[in-house]
């Protein structure tokens, strides 16, 4: 009996460190922007300092411009001006 060989799809990793002080914040906002493009996390790795989580995204989602956007870019890029243009 052969054994069917399959060849996956190409992927892409990323890993992305939030550390446990004042700086936590820039780590989260990035890890947040790329779950918006389109990555899952697949694993985290506890440290010292802090976790990193080792995120993937399937050869078929590759994009060179993410068509999802972050909600904080939605926020400032669309509704903030909306609410502008609304109080004048």
């Amino acid at each position: 009996m052969k054994k069917k060989v399959t060849i996956d799809e190409p992927k892409m990793y990323k890993f992305v460190g939030i550390s446990f002080d004042e700086n936590y914040k820039e780590g989260q906002d990035e890890l947040n922007r790329i779950m918006c493009q389109g990555y899952e996390i697949i694993r985290d790795y506890q440290t010292s300092a802090g976790v990193v989580f080792s995120l993937k995204m399937n050869g078929d989602s590759f994009s060179d411009e993410p068509k999802q956007r972050s909600i904080t870019e939605y926020l400032t890029n669309t509704v903030k001006p909306e609410m502008e243009k609304m109080s004048k």
